[in-house]
């Protein structure tokens, strides 16, 4: 395992010591590369779509609506920025990788990917009945409307498709549209969240309020399984993070940056 004493990359201004990885795509989860770090902090926060019922308010998943301002490729093939609204976080992120409004639309608020019920109905067509309600019924319990959006976007990595999402008929890209940033960039994947959750944190109190009550611990989002090679998420075990945890560090410096007084709502124009 490559041991890296903090994490790579770090997206804001947390202090770290930087170890170049090798290179690979940032957005890439399927690489060579493990990474961990010392863990000094005393205290650490597990947030996630399964965790308790505050901290699940951190996840993407959490119902929560954003504002995002997405290029739209006209008929003269210019693209063009729209304002929609989104259930979720979740939903916005995947909307950088669209360009048509009809796509961008099916996700926003009134479209019909934009609840759980009729979402996960439509992605999972021809799933026994059962098990479809048993699907519903848990994210809905959860009030985790963002769990649509990842369904849609799951990639199969061996023919590099976005099988679920052309089933249905929605265009979508491997990677951010180039208008949002370089592709493949972890500074267009920054810029990305930044105003994501610059637009969450600014508009929803609620969830402000329990990011702000995590207070100075160290925000660690979940994962079950393969740590060592995840990019978005980590776990802590013997005292070492195993994982880049890069929501973790975003939500850390939004949380700072509320602190600090430097914290605002980025998500109105499209820099």
């Amino acid at each position: 395992m490559t041991k890296i004493s903090q994490v790579v990359n770090n997206p804001y201004s947390i202090k770290t010591k930087t170890v170049e990885p090798k290179k690979s795509n940032v957005f890439s989860r399927n690489n060579d590369e493990t990474f961990s770090m010392e863990f000094k902090y005393k205290k650490h926060v597990y947030f996630g779509s399964s965790s308790s019922a505050d901290t699940r308010n951190l996840s993407n998943f959490s119902d929560c609506e954003v504002k995002g301002n997405m290029f739209i490729r006209g008929s003269n093939g210019e693209f063009e920025p729209e304002e929609f609204v989104f259930p979720s976080s979740e939903h916005l992120w995947w909307s950088h990788f669209m360009q048509r409004r009809c796509d961008i639309s099916r996700l926003a608020i009134g479209g019909d990917l934009s609840t759980i019920e009729t979402g996960l109905t439509l992605l999972y067509q021809g799933m026994e009945p059962k098990k479809l309600s048993g699907k519903i019924k848990y994210w809905k319990s959860r009030s985790s409307v963002g769990i649509v959006a990842k369904v849609l976007a799951n990639r199969d990595k061996k023919k590099n498709r976005r099988k679920r999402a052309e089933d249905i008929g929605i265009q979508m890209s491997i990677h951010p549209l180039k208008e949002y940033g370089t592709q493949g960039s972890s500074e267009t994947l920054v810029k990305i969240w930044r105003k994501i959750l610059g637009e969450k944190f600014s508009t929803n109190i609620i969830h402000k309020n329990i990011l702000m009550g995590t207070r100075d611990k160290f925000l660690v989002e979940y994962c079950r399984m393969h740590e060592e090679k995840q990019f978005w998420a980590g776990k802590v075990k013997n005292n070492v993070l195993h994982g880049r945890n890069f929501m973790g560090l975003c939500l850390m410096a939004t949380r700072k940056s509320i602190v600090d007084g430097t914290f605002s709502r980025t998500s109105d124009k499209i820099q």
